[in-house]
């Protein structure tokens, strides 16, 4: 009798335990399943959401470069072209007057030296701000009636204007005669050679 209560006090233990360790394993809460977050690549849906600027290269605004101080301009070459023979070959009547050749000194200083510069050769503070470059007076060769012209009817197309309205006719030839001044020895027109037979070249 004593042995089989303690079997069946045995086997009754035994369901109880077996009873709770199958209660837990059915309370347990199932974990929950792993999601790896999806990976982005740099061209897939991160690129996608952001804004597509197109990038645009602007190739810079070549630069403009302007020729200092030509001899002739070809405003200045048509503006010569169209005088007439008189108007070319007229002499400077003060070409030996010192007194207009000095008030043709100041008188540069005053109206032609910003864009002629205070020595002739183009280079005034005004120059790079004008689109046909002022000519090199020493460099010149023109005569002094195509000077006196180009004073009193100006050149079209540059910024040479007529000073008919400012200046009186001796005001203009003393300024001629001041740019005279300026010019170089080889710029200077050479005078016509003679011709013909030379005294002592005929024979006996």
């Amino acid at each position: 009798m004593r042995s089989k209560f303690i079997h069946a006090t045995l086997l009754g233990l035994l369901l109880v335990l077996y009873s709770c360790a199958t209660g837990e394993e059915q309370a347990a809460p199932e974990a929950a399943p792993q999601v790896e977050p999806e990976s982005r690549s740099e061209s897939g849906s991160k690129q996608a959401d952001e804004p597509v600027i197109d990038v645009v290269e602007v190739e810079p605004a070549p630069s403009v470069a302007i020729s200092k101080a030509p001899s002739a301009s070809p405003q200045l070459t048509q503006t010569v072209a169209a005088m007439t023979p008189e108007q070319r070959n007229q002499p400077n009547p003060l070409e030996a007057d010192v007194e207009a050749a000095d008030r043709g000194q100041r008188d540069y200083q005053t109206v032609c030296s910003s864009c002629h510069g205070p020595e002739g050769a183009g280079d005034g503070p005004a120059a790079e701000h004008i689109a046909v470059a002022p000519a090199d007076l020493r460099s010149s060769e023109l005569r002094a009636g195509e000077r006196f012209v180009i004073l009193r009817d100006g050149v079209p197309g540059t910024a040479m204007q007529s000073f008919a309205a400012a200046m009186s006719e001796r005001q203009m030839w003393g300024l001629v005669s001041y740019m005279e001044s300026l010019r170089t020895v080889s710029a200077r027109p050479q005078a016509p050679q003679p011709t013909g037979d030379m005294p002592g070249d005929e024979g006996g």
